[in-house]
């Protein structure tokens, strides 16, 4: 009987650990039509991950937690995981939450890049709720002894609760899509990378605030996932000593 107990304890540890494990769910690229609808799920998405248990710790270190999961969805077989950030800056919440919203912000969140790579003419805007800004963008990611890709987004800014979600999209301006996508390749255009990015500024005092972020980023290039994995975790880890280095120059 003892024996048989054993057995069962093994093989239910083996089903939660590699068969049952809880996953993600990540909205693909979608034509977004007018964005409001996108936008709503877009945010929807955001704040079930923030909220989700189940995720893994990756690193904890001055303050800041990263944590990861497995994705399901059409994502699911590139293997990349999904990560999550938290952790404080030294700035008021909203002088923090203006700043990642701005070209200037938009270059410390994408390291390889400069504030005028970001100021490129958008795609279309669209009109959403009071106080917010819904837009469709593109930008290109030039990341040394890589080919260059194209990202294709809908970027949807609440300034009410101080949330900025970033999600890959169909658009018709720019034909074609992600290897994801069941858009027909267009001979002669950049590699369609893909992004699910959100970020959330609350305020703890008149001088510090909580930030936290989700990523999750494939760059459409045919590289191990474990090293998408290592780079978004160490980027995670250490985009809060470059933040609050920014605010401090302000």
């Amino acid at each position: 009987m003892l024996h048989k107990l054993n057995i069962s304890i093994i093989l239910v540890s083996f089903l939660l650990v590699f068969g049952c494990v809880e996953r993600e769910d990540i909205i693909g690229e979608e034509r977004v039509g007018n964005g409001i609808d996108f936008a709503e799920r877009m945010m929807q998405e955001a704040e079930r991950m923030w909220n989700s248990r189940g995720w893994r710790v990756e690193s904890m270190a001055d303050g800041v937690v990263v944590e990861s999961k497995q994705v399901s969805g059409v994502f699911e077989s590139a293997n990349i995981l999904v990560m999550r950030s938290d952790g404080e800056i030294n700035s008021h919440y909203q002088d923090v939450f203006e700043f990642l919203i701005s070209p200037e912000g938009y270059a410390v969140l994408d390291p390889v890049s400069k504030p005028e790579d970001h100021q490129l003419p958008l795609l279309e805007t669209y009109t959403w709720r009071e106080n917010t800004r819904l837009e469709a963008a593109t930008a290109r990611a030039k990341i040394p002894f890589m080919e260059e890709v194209d990202f294709v987004v809908l970027n949807a800014i609440d300034y009410s609760t101080c949330i900025f979600v970033s999600k890959s999209i169909i658009h018709d301006s720019i034909p074609g899509g992600s290897k994801y996508s069941s858009e027909p390749p267009v001979s002669g255009s950049k590699i369609r990378a893909l992004n699910t990015f959100a970020v959330k500024v609350e305020p703890i005092d008149e001088n510090k605030c909580r930030l936290q972020f989700i990523n999750y980023v494939d760059m459409g290039i045919d590289i191990p996932s474990f090293i998408y994995d290592f780079t978004n975790r160490l980027f995670l880890a250490l985009i809060y000593s470059r933040i609050n280095d920014e605010m401090a120059k302000n």
